[in-house]
């Protein structure tokens, strides 16, 4: 499936910190304006003839030239929207667009964005619902930012656990495959506070099986 990017977030290559980024808004639609046709001077032109059948043009200039100017200004709401949610975005995940490693990515949900755009999670929503970013090292969806805690305090985002979590499995013995209990255990260590839980769905969630299911496919390889 082809994708066309929604927005470009690029380095900026005048920061020496590395912690500035050019966001971009990436569209075909060239710029708009009213018309000559429905322009003031048409206006005024019928005006010194109204009355000669010129009234009746003048409400349809004037009606256009109020539908055009709404238009173009619901337009240009829209891309302020979606760049002051892009450039939010930014700001939280800096760390990703810094390294395009997506353990990187912080815990990141809609009120977030919300509450430093101060627009509403609706608006929010539709913003980056089926939108995607180009940035040098791929196109990502802006779905993939957003991230719950695994649990209320903490600071860790759920990227980074599974990450983490897939690496545990990628490692261990395939004759004694890792336990729910022991990956847990794995992570906590690592300074990844994590219910058993929570690890079997991020589990499941990366299509793995359980160790006994683990052990069964090593068994018939």
């Amino acid at each position: 499936m082809h994708i066309t990017p929604d927005f470009t977030v690029e380095p900026d290559e005048t920061d020496a910190t590395g912690n500035r980024f050019i966001v971009t808004l990436s569209q075909n639609i060239p710029e708009l304006i009213v018309s000559q046709t429905f322009d003031v001077q048409a206006e005024q032109s019928l005006t010194a003839n109204a009355g000669r059948g010129g009234d009746k043009a003048l409400l349809f200039i004037r009606s256009r030239r109020q539908e055009a100017n709404e238009f173009i200004d619901l337009i240009a709401r829209r891309n302020a929207t979606l760049l002051a949610v892009m450039k939010a975005i930014v700001r939280i995940q800096a760390p990703f667009f810094r390294t395009e490693d997506r353990s990187l990515i912080k815990p990141m949900i809609l009120k977030d964005i919300a509450e430093m755009t101060d627009r509403d999670l609706s608006v929010i929503s539709r913003a980056t619902s089926g939108k995607y970013v180009a940035t040098p090292g791929g196109v990502y969806p802006l779905k993939m930012f957003f991230n719950e805690r695994p649990h209320e305090d903490s600071e860790v985002s759920s990227h980074a656990i599974i990450t983490e979590l897939q690496s545990l499995i990628d490692g261990e013995d395939k004759r004694r495959p890792l336990s729910d209990d022991a990956l847990t255990a794995a992570l906590n260590a690592k300074g990844l506070p994590i219910a058993r839980r929570t690890v079997a769905k991020y589990r499941e969630q990366l299509g793995i099986p359980n160790s006994r299911g683990r052990r069964s496919m090593k068994a018939h390889k």
